[in-house]
């Protein structure tokens, strides 16, 4: 993600995506353990993180097929 940046912005954007990976490893536990205690058992909050998986595959998928940058990286 940073390549698609120019260099005097590297710095800036590994900050924001340090920032996200951080609050989604803060976020993502509390998550499951909520929904493992609202519904009573631990299998809900790994349906959960599986949710959170697919959806990172999707991204995955269309980021392989549709290649959405490489028009900056050309650059």
């Amino acid at each position: 993600g940073i390549s698609c940046f120019p260099v005097q912005q590297h710095g800036a954007v590994a900050g924001v995506i340090l920032f996200f990976t951080a609050l989604s490893a803060a976020l993502a536990p509390l998550l499951m353990g909520m929904i493992s205690d609202y519904f009573g058992h631990v299998r809900y909050g790994f349906y959960l993180a599986t949710g959170f998986a697919v959806i990172l595959f999707l991204a995955m998928l269309f980021n392989y097929l549709r290649d959405p940058s490489a028009s900056a990286l050309e650059q």
